[in-house]
């Protein structure tokens, strides 16, 4: 049957402009269409998930990759005064740990990996079953057209039939050959299509159980997602303990105290009318001890300058947990 026919049958249907009237009924592949539906907005949201866990691996290395230039750097040195020379020099070293640098861009690499082999891989196969489900209905759309074009015809033949029976009380020969010709015809559409339809429901049906179980996949992105960022923070500071890698607040002296708005003030310099008290940070060589100290000036007396001392500090190592502090007052001629 060609494409003219398989036309005109679907416009009968859809129009019922037929001399069959509205009694002709088209065969009925309800299920397959609405599973296709179904499998069609399931593949929507595939490609979105997918679009967004790419745009969010992206995101996660391009943040480690941050993290390897800034490690690949090394930190920013702590300088002081030499005594004898009175020359600025480093007080720490920058070294950088090229080995563990390099690590961490391995470790984004094999999750990048894995997330292809188990993660994009299930996804993009089952897209390119379901794609090929849109030609398959195309061609079950074909059949049950040809099936019931062939059902039309074969019930116009045996319409006319009845109205010869009706008309002479006989048949003719060639009448009832004609209409043996078109039920063999319709007999060999219906197994087509039914043949096809149910191939294709079976197919439909392992398609979307495979998408009912995509929430393994989805699990499974975000575990290598969160593997990740946990590999990496280990990796990064592999010293640091469990508890200190839970999830605690981060404290910053510094910040807290407001001294990156403050600059210190030096001994022998008045602090400005109105100024606060000015505030530094003293990180110990000692890991784990950080101190906190305040100075303030005022002009005693003439050619005099007072300045007032208050300091903290925390020791914080393992199996220390100390809080100090004090106070002191002296005073200078202002010349110093």
């Amino acid at each position: 049957m060609g494409f003219g026919q398989r036309f005109k049958e679907k416009l009968r249907q859809g129009t019922h402009i037929s001399k069959d009237g509205a009694h002709f009924k088209g065969t009925d592949n309800d299920r397959t269409r609405i599973m296709l539906k179904e499998a069609d907005e399931c593949a929507v949201r595939l490609r979105s998930f997918k679009k967004k866990l790419i745009t969010q691996h992206e995101a996660t290395s391009s943040l480690l990759r941050s993290i390897e230039k800034t490690l690949g750097s090394g930190a920013p040195r702590i300088h002081d005064r030499e005594v004898e020379s009175g020359r600025a020099i480093p007080t720490t070293t920058n070294e950088v740990d090229s080995l563990r640098v390099a690590e961490l861009a391995n470790i984004s690499s094999r999750h990048e990996n894995q997330l292809r082999s188990e993660v994009y891989a299930p996804i993009d196969k089952w897209l390119q079953v379901h794609k090929d489900f849109t030609g398959k209905m195309s061609v079950l759309e074909n059949h049950r057209l040809e099936f019931d074009n062939a059902r039309r015809l074969h019930n116009r033949v045996e319409l006319d039939k009845v109205r010869q029976m009706q008309k002479t009380d006989a048949v003719e020969p060639d009448m009832a050959s004609k209409l043996d010709a078109h039920m063999a015809e319709a007999d060999t559409r219906r197994v087509t299509y039914t043949q096809y339809e149910s191939e294709m429901h079976a197919q439909l049906t392992a398609l979307l159980q495979d998408a009912a179980n995509m929430q393994t996949v989805f699990a499974q992105a975000l575990r290598i997602e969160a593997d990740l960022l946990s590999s990496s923070i280990a990796h990064n500071a592999p010293g640091l303990r469990e508890e200190q890698l839970s999830g605690a607040p981060l404290t910053i002296s510094a910040i807290q105290t407001g001294a990156h708005s403050q600059p210190m003030q030096g001994l022998g310099q008045s602090n400005p009318s109105g100024a606060g008290p000015a505030v530094g940070i003293f990180p110990n060589r000692d890991s784990g001890i950080s101190q906190q100290g305040q100075q303030s000036g005022y002009q005693a007396a003439p050619g005099q300058q007072t300045v007032h001392t208050s300091y903290e500090a925390v020791d914080s190592r393992p199996g220390q947990q100390t809080y100090t502090s004090g106070h002191a007052q002296q005073t200078y001629p202002s010349g110093m």
